[in-house]
């Protein structure tokens, strides 16, 4: 009879043992599950705040992590997954908007913003979301006249191709057909002085006039000209 109820006592206690490790999570096992679900986006990428040069991206994820985005000509080939994970990294907070401000952008320039979401887990938004943006023409100051011409203001600097660009295709002002000034208009401009009080910024400024390879400049502030290879990045102001 003794060895019976200690028979019985030892496997009431084995049962309860073997209860508490599953209820605690013991036997082998870690208790938790591995989190494998990607980051949801409960505010899709949006834009706000656009200028000539800048604009600024609002998205909002279900969880902390890292953002990326990667801004590109919109006539260029849409972006995968892994070449936006390469481009720039701003910090996520779970159902907090996030806002990085996006710079270095051409003027008057459709634009993709691509962007994907990483948690902390490594876990990657496998679809990549985009928005699309047009930089502004932002001026600086009024038009001029000098002679039979008239200057828009200048705009950031670009390079010579984009600059030429602008100029020839946009409509600037509600008025189409504007181009380049020729190094010999900017000397003028220069010396004339028309410009000053205007608020430009007065420094070297694209011409249309080539030089074997390269392209003239003049600086506005000092009247010295210069000559320029095409992607260096220099001021703009178109005359019609």
């Amino acid at each position: 009879m003794k060895n019976l109820i200690k028979k019985y006592l030892t496997s009431a206690a084995l049962v309860f043992a073997v209860a508490i490790l599953t209820a605690c999570g013991g036997g082998g096992s870690s208790g938790s599950t591995p989190d494998t679900t990607a980051p949801i986006t409960t505010a899709a990428p949006a834009v706000s705040a656009t200028t000539d040069t800048a604009t600024t991206l609002a998205v909002t994820v279900n969880e902390n992590g890292t953002g990326y985005y990667l801004a590109q000509p919109a006539a260029a080939a849409p972006a995968t997954q892994a070449q936006v994970l390469l481009g720039t990294s701003f910090t996520l907070t779970a159902n907090v908007p996030a806002t990085p401000t996006i710079t270095g952008l051409t003027f008057n320039t459709p634009y993709t913003i691509y962007f994907v979401a990483k948690d902390a887990a490594n876990n990657v938004q496998a679809a990549v979301q985009n928005v699309a943006v047009t930089t502004a023409p932002t001026t600086t100051a009024g038009y001029v006249t000098q002679g039979s011409l008239t200057w828009m203001p200048v705009t950031s600097t670009d390079t010579w191709t984009n600059a030429n660009t602008y100029c020839t295709t946009s409509t600037i002002n509600g008025v189409t057909g504007w181009r380049m000034p020729t190094r010999l208009e900017l000397s003028v401009l220069y010396t004339i002085g028309a410009m000053n009080g205007q608020g430009w910024t007065l420094n070297y400024t694209w011409s249309s006039t080539p030089f074997v390879a390269n392209y003239y400049s003049v600086s506005l502030g000092n009247g010295l000209v210069n000559t320029n290879a095409d992607a260096t990045p220099l001021y703009v102001s178109c005359v019609h």
